[in-house]
């Protein structure tokens, strides 16, 4: 559909059309009014109409020079000029504007109508030509960036640079930035993803300063190449950058979980691989700083050698299994994780494969005593590898082995099953609820079990948090006290194990909907 402006300084004029001709139909979707050449000139900056209906002698600018203004604007812009006067001058100042016709007052309906009809005609195919331009050269911008992550002649480049519009040559500035993205907000399609994102990045880079192109290199990770020319290098900065990054973290904040990676900064295209291969290593950091987290190639420190992942570490580890030392098991798992995550200098894959063959050690030890909690079978090598090549963040890596241990655990044990120590628990603490503290560390070591794994059994035999029973279990001990009106509020907070009155009231109002004091006054009534 397209939107028309008519210019006429003959308010029956104006109205006559809208009134006469059924433009809906005819493809015009919306109209505007100007009443001479120079509001005409102003309404068409400000509306950007399709098509231009004017009068040839207006007040103040008449039509010719206003069309020429609106065409400078906007080349693509159909006009149909109206006349009461048979002036050669006119029309040929008309047809020199490409007008798309030239219809003589008094106006003939019909006559009107086929001109607008040509207009719209004319407008359709100016829209579609553009349209199918831009997705030719979106589609070769998006070759040339993915092009530029792979090592490439310069000539090459360059002539697909200069093939997509793209202003890059061996003078340009450029860096690229590697965005990795998961758990996409309501998982979009992906041409809907790229789309949302491209309007990001455009947002983001003409803050900074930058050109950009974009593409998704899969459905993980998009590259985007930051350029400018020579004269705008001191834009490609690290704090420049930086707040590029900024910018763009906070556009992608709710909407999915994100890593970015921004690579060295180089010059010339044929550089642009340089560039890449040094945001790729970047990116590796990701692994060990989690989520949600901007990583540049200056700021990264050198963390020295990496952590020696050897057998004597793994020996360690077995020997813990094989003593059924849950507990210590578990803070080796956890130690390990923070000294990899301090040096970050182990390869991803490294770090992948040791924790497989932990898991392996682990799923042995429980095949020899007669169980295989994990289902691994002759192929557990490889289906830990496969599970764990899968997992994006130490974080994960580490929190899979803590289960792995767990249900281990669970099947190794011999004494009580894990509804006894559920149930354990669960009366310890209807017991002992005025202790202030009452905790899952002091419940998980009363019955020698690792805090994590105490808080997995009770959840998975109770449906609720541990930490959420407890509190619960205070409060509603503490809606029985209140129907003492002996005791004060503060008394019964501390007779529960809450020494703050503050916290206890929120905990009390979160719980129940009301305050202590409106809790009583409403047993009261």
């Amino acid at each position: 559909m397209c939107r028309m402006l008519i210019v006429d300084d003959e308010v029956i004029t104006r109205e006559g059309i809208t009134e006469n001709l059924n433009l809906e139909e005819l493809g015009v979707s919306a109209v505007a009014y100007a009443d001479d050449g120079v509001n005409g000139l102003f309404k068409a900056r400000e509306w950007r109409p399709d098509i231009v209906l004017a009068d040839v002698r207006m007040p103040r600018m008449n039509g010719i020079d206003m069309a020429i203004g609106i065409q400078e604007l906007f080349p693509d812009c159909a006009i149909i000029f109206m006349s009461g006067y048979s002036d050669k001058h006119y029309l040929k100042a008309a047809i020199q504007l490409k007008a798309v016709s030239y219809v003589e007052k008094p106006i003939i309906i019909q006559e009107l109508e086929e001109a607008v009809r040509s207009a719209v005609d004319l407008c359709r195919e100016v829209k579609a030509r553009r349209r199918n331009e831009a997705n030719r050269l979106t589609a070769l911008r998006k070759a040339l960036c993915l092009s530029m992550t792979r090592p490439k002649e310069p000539v090459q480049l360059r002539e697909q640079a200069q093939a997509a519009d793209v202003p890059l040559d061996d003078a340009s500035h450029l860096v690229t930035v590697l965005l990795k993205v998961s758990d996409r907000a309501g998982d979009p399609k992906p041409e809907e993803w790229e789309e949302r994102l491209s309007q990001h990045v455009q947002c983001c880079s003409e803050a900074n300063g930058f050109h950009y192109l974009l593409a998704q290199k899969d459905d993980l990770y998009t590259v985007i190449h930051l350029y400018q020319d020579r004269s705008y290098a001191y834009r490609l900065q690290p704090a420049t950058l930086r707040r590029f990054c900024d910018c763009l973290s906070v556009s992608l904040s709710g909407q999915t979980r994100f890593a970015l990676a921004v690579g060295r900064p180089v010059e010339g295209i044929a550089s642009a691989y340089d560039s890449y291969q040094s945001a790729v290593v970047v990116l590796q950091q990701a692994f060990y700083r989690g989520y949600d987290c901007v990583l540049l190639d200056e700021g990264l420190a050198e963390n020295g050698k990496p952590y020696p992942l050897d057998q004597p570490i793994l020996k360690e580890w077995t020997s813990l299994l094989e003593a059924r030392d849950w507990i210590e098991a578990e803070r080796f798992l956890n130690a390990l994780s923070q000294a990899l995550a301090q040096r970050q200098s182990n390869l991803v894959t490294s770090v992948k494969q040791f924790y497989a063959l932990m898991a392996l050690a682990l799923n042995n030890l429980a095949k020899s005593r007669g169980v295989d909690p994990s289902h691994a079978g002759q192929d557990g090598n490889l289906l830990f590898w496969e599970l764990l090549s899968s997992m994006e963040t130490l974080q994960e890596v580490n929190e899979f082995l803590q289960h792995q241990l767990m249900d281990a655990r669970l099947a190794l044990e011999d004494t009580r099953s894990p509804g006894n120590f559920v149930e354990e628990v669960v009366r310890y603490i209807k017991q002992h609820y005025a202790d202030e503290d009452l905790s899952v560390a002091m419940l998980a070591e009363r019955v020698h079990l690792a805090p994590a794994y105490l808080s997995f059994l009770f959840k998975e035999k109770k449906e609720e948090n541990l930490n959420t029973f407890i509190t619960r279990t205070r409060i509603e001990k503490a809606s029985e006290l209140l129907q003492n009106r002996s005791l004060s509020v503060a008394e019964i907070a501390g007779m529960v194990g809450i020494r703050d009155g503050n916290y206890f009231t929120k905990l009390f109002r979160k719980i129940t909907g009301d305050t202590p004091k409106e809790y009583r006054m409403r047993f009261r009534s």
